[in-house]
């Protein structure tokens, strides 16, 4: 019985560390210690956390939007194609937000191959009008190939598409818009 609690918490707090209470059969004794939900980057993980910073120097955390359809775009500065999806972050974020959306970019590199400054998340979003949707300075220790230790992103742009329990639903490496377009859909009318 206590296993069957225990998974069920699992899957209810996401990839936090957490406080669980636990009384032993009498209900007389309440020990108090904390539990590591495991995280992953694979369909049917929780999604494990980061911190990037944004355009104003802030720092983001993904768990920050938990709650939310999250759309977590893997980008470069120097992906025609990522140039292409980021014209579409602020629309869908203007059309969907209301209803608990975010769309995330994380540029990994500037045009330079480089990791990106603050200055070109700021060109970045001047550019492709983006005023709401975050836009974070990210690099190649995100990436994890074998997505052991860290997002799989074979190919620019990748995309994952979180839950608002924070568990990854789908990927799509490339660009399709009428994929992209298909998952938010049905994620939002999951409600």
């Amino acid at each position: 019985m206590k296993n069957i609690i225990l998974l069920s918490l699992l899957s209810i707090l996401g990839c936090e560390p957490s406080k669980l209470e636990v009384t032993d059969n009498a209900g007389q004794e309440a020990i108090e210690e904390e539990i590591e939900i495991p995280c992953g980057y694979e369909i049917g993980d929780f999604a494990c956390d980061f911190t990037l910073v944004d355009s104003r120097g802030d720092d983001v955390n993904l768990h920050d939007f938990k709650g939310d359809i999250i759309v977590l775009d893997f980008s470069t500065a120097w992906c025609y194609y990522c140039q292409m999806l980021a014209f579409d972050a602020q629309p869908l974020q203007d059309e969907h937000g209301h209803l608990g959306f975010t769309y995330v970019t994380v540029l990994l590199e500037g045009f330079d191959r480089l990791p990106p400054t603050q200055d070109l998340l700021v060109e970045w979003e001047t550019h492709f009008g983006i005023t709401t949707s975050p836009v974070l300075a990210g690099d190649s220790s995100l990436i994890d190939l074998e997505s052991q230790v860290g997002w799989m992103v074979e190919a620019y742009p990748t995309m994952y598409y979180i839950d608002r329990d924070l568990k990854i639903v789908e990927y799509q490496r490339g660009f399709s818009q009428a994929m992209m377009n298909a998952t938010i859909d049905s994620l939002l009318a999951k409600e």
